[in-house]
């Protein structure tokens, strides 16, 4: 088959599915995208990984109008953004970009497309955040006033910056389950895959390590006082958060590292060391991982670990 037909044909293709899975969810009155959301940008992956991002264009255009007249308004936004989102990751694979890279990126548009389908869709379609925010709130007064670690929950937390944090999660999971699901497709159709890199490879610039300190600092501070303002209290306490689970993070994996390559007897206490530090001494392995992200940890044992010590 001629390229240029094949390339015509394989674009039909991919809006013929992604037609009828709009369509399908219409009849299904919004199910499909509700549980199966990650199957939206797997179309667009395909022809992006296949053609480039040049190609594709059209394509996403046109099934962006597919949507729109064949699906429900909500199930249409979200299909739309899901085949950005395909679009954006299939666009790396065909690029040759690093896996950390495509994936980093295709969580960031999920948070962004999370938000906007929270805050700029909601009010188009009439849904009221500010009054389902304050009903959470009675509830969350109700279980407060009924255990003590509500109230201690209540204290440090406010219903605002669960939300946030809940839909900040919620696209990092859209955007990491894409990333091995489209991986799975890739795989089996032999189609390039964006290159592997070993987890002791994943390493952050080091001004990130001093940022997330920054962050667990506020995070702690704001345990203990209040800001003037309601909205900078809630914005600073979620990235207080995330900063502290991001060192964290990076705590859990600079053990995993550091240990092996520098004492192997631990290596049969590695897990329980974990769950210890995770639910009892957490910011002492957000400390180890700001050393770990910060420091020269991270080389001296990636060294130690490829010569073998």
């Amino acid at each position: 088959m001629n390229k240029e037909v094949r390339k015509i044909t394989d674009g039909a293709m991919m809006l013929a599915i992604i037609g009828a899975a709009v369509l399908l969810d219409r009849q299904f009155a919004g199910l499909f995208s509700g549980y199966l959301l990650w199957f939206f940008p797997l179309p667009m992956v395909f022809y992006t990984s296949k053609y480039g991002l040049k190609n594709a264009l059209p394509v996403l255009a046109a099934s962006a109008l597919v949507s729109l007249m064949l699906g429900l308004a909500f199930s249409s936004f979200y299909a739309i953004c899901a085949s950005v989102c395909g679009t954006v990751y299939g666009a790396g694979v065909h690029a040759k970009k690093d896996s950390r890279y495509i994936v980093v990126i295709t969580m960031l548009l999920w948070v962004i497309l999370e938000f906007l389908a929270a805050f700029v869709f909601a009010g188009v379609i009439g849904y009221d955040i500010t009054a389902e925010l304050q009903d959470y709130e009675k509830l969350l007064e109700m279980f407060s006033s009924a255990s003590p670690q509500g109230e201690m929950l209540a204290s440090v937390i406010s219903v605002k910056t669960l939300f946030v944090m809940s839909i900040v999660t919620l696209g990092i999971m859209e955007g990491y389950i894409t990333h091995m699901i489209a991986k799975v497709m890739l795989k089996r159709l032999r189609m390039p895959l964006p290159q592997a890199v070993p987890v002791r490879d994943w390493y952050p610039p080091k001004w990130t390590g001093y940022l997330g300190l920054a962050c667990m600092v506020m995070y702690f501070y704001l345990f203990t006082h209040t800001l003037p303002n309601e909205i900078l209290q809630s914005a600073g306490q979620t990235a207080g958060l995330f900063g502290t689970l991001y060192l964290v993070m990076f705590g859990v994996i600079g053990l995993w590292i550091v240990i092996p390559a520098k004492y192997p007897f631990m290596r049969g206490w590695l897990l329980p060391l974990t769950v210890f530090l995770l639910f009892g001494m957490m910011p002492a392995l957000a400390a180890f991982g700001f050393l770990y992200i910060a420091a020269d940890l991270h080389e001296r044992a990636v060294k130690g670990v490829n010569s073998g010590i």
